[in-house]
């Protein structure tokens, strides 16, 4: 017969699993903020040369055309920064709300009560699981800003092989 996790139990498991995954996310956010910041030190010589290449008199269509190019590059590169830093803060949102959790968690378990409440308990475990909830969808951005920046660096590439 299969066993059913008791209340307790399955909190345990929820928190330790949370636990992991925040720290984890954390690690990812760090790293993501920094690149675009990287990426631009790296090139921002080179960037910075086309576009003052640009107010050259009688430059040629063509430079014209490779110059608006760059422009429009640091653009997409702006609002990727920008995309970045409203990520950074919707994080560090959570994890202000991640650290209200674990400060109720450490007080539940340290009362007279315990986590034995069933009605504190269950509380707890609702918040606990919107908080990963919303960590995932942090995540799950964070991938998706992390392949925007893999097509940003491509055209970086075809840029100035051009």
């Amino acid at each position: 017969m299969l066993q059913t996790e008791n209340p307790q139990d399955r909190f345990m498991n929820l928190h330790i699993e949370f636990v992991e995954q925040f720290k984890s996310i954390n690690s990812d956010m760090k790293t993501l903020y920094a690149m675009p910041h990287k990426f631009i030190e790296e090139n921002a010589s080179a960037i910075d040369q086309f576009l003052a290449n640009e107010s050259i008199p009688g430059a040629p269509e063509s430079f014209d055309r490779s110059v608006k190019g760059v422009k429009d590059f640091v653009y997409q590169l702006e609002d990727f920064k920008y995309q970045t830093m409203e990520l950074f803060f919707e994080h560090r949102a959570y994890s202000d709300k991640c650290a209200a959790y674990l400060k109720k968690s450490q007080e539940l378990r340290k009362s007279s009560m315990g986590i034995k409440s069933t009605a504190m308990l269950n509380g707890l475990t609702e918040e606990l699981i919107a908080l990963r909830f919303g960590l995932n969808r942090i995540r799950e951005k964070g991938s998706e800003m992390m392949i925007q920046l893999s097509a940003i660096q491509g055209k970086w590439k075809t840029i100035k092989t051009n």
